[in-house]
């Protein structure tokens, strides 16, 4: 299986210094609108796709491998679903990189020549361990690029409702998103995603605190709030109006949840809130409470 050293010096050189902004989550916390507004910077070069799974997928292929085949499907299936020749083409480009795995670093090679940046985003790398956050970082810093993790935040119980809001659109009326969010009690996938504190202890250990650039959901949308222009200005970026009318991916309007339920989550949850509140400080909106 083919990795960095596989890649031509040339390659390589155009790679050296270059920035990668690595969106590592969390999920339902505006990963795609934040994708999508720094792609527009001419200073990045964006991932063919958003949500890559690169390292999920061959890290924790029992796990994650089903991206590759999922991947790979769409691709087969562009043609009939009406895809344009530009999608196919990065989508194309993703399913490379399942047999070679340099096919990944020499997109952005190709690509990226006049480009301080590069932006990939999948909130499925908050779920790396700690080993394997040190393989991407040493993946990358094999190429000499340095790596930037961004983690974009939302109140920790606010981003389990959502996540089982846009369960029902996808699974229809008969989602429970109270049971869900009962079954997240005991533990589960949602749950880890939550545990802030677990991600960013993980992010320090591995980057330096002073890598690791935050970004909170409920700041995001404020015009008069300088926040999104303070996150990019850490990523080395000159900050871009945003376009704070596009909504991407919202989570449909269902009941209120019981508050009960709320409120034992938030106790379940209280390590991420007490977390933030120590690292972030009044930068951490008050909403969260905690």
């Amino acid at each position: 299986m083919s990795d960095t050293a596989s890649l031509a010096p040339r390659r390589r050189a155009r790679l050296e210094g270059r920035v990668m902004i690595l969106g590592c989550g969390a999920q339902k916390a505006g990963s795609t609108w934040m994708f999508d507004h720094l792609a527009r910077n001419p200073a990045v070069r964006r991932s063919p796709v958003k949500e890559m799974n690169f390292f999920t997928a061959w890290l924790q292929p029992s796990r994650f491998g089903f991206h590759e085949h999922r991947f790979a499907a769409q691709l087969a299936a562009s043609d009939d679903a009406g895809i344009d020749k530009a999608a196919r083409a990065r989508l194309a480009a993703r399913v490379e990189m399942s047999g070679d795995r340099a096919a990944y670093l020499r997109w952005f090679a190709r690509r990226g020549l006049k480009r301080s940046h590069m932006m990939e985003m999948t909130p499925c790398y908050a779920l790396l361990g700690e080993e394997e956050l040190r393989f991407v970082r040493a993946h990358f810093e094999a190429a000499g690029v340095i790596v930037r993790p961004l983690l974009l935040l939302r109140d920790p119980v606010a981003r389990i409702v959502s996540h089982h809001r846009s369960a029902r659109k996808a699974f229809g009326q008969g989602y429970n998103p109270d049971r869900g969010l009962l079954l997240n009690l005991a533990g589960g996938e949602q749950l880890r995603r939550s545990r802030y504190d677990l991600t960013l202890a993980r992010l320090f250990r591995v980057f330096g605190e002073e890598a690791v650039t935050v970004c909170f959901y409920e700041r995001l949308f404020d015009p008069a709030d300088p926040h999104l222009a303070e996150v990019e200005r850490a990523l080395g970026l000159s900050p871009l109006p945003p376009l704070l009318e596009r909504r991407i991916n919202p989570s449909p309007e269902t009941p209120a949840p019981p508050a009960a339920l709320l409120a034992a989550l938030r106790r379940r949850l209280r390590p991420a809130y007490r977390f933030v509140a120590e690292h972030y400080g009044p930068a951490a909106p008050a909403a969260w409470g905690g």
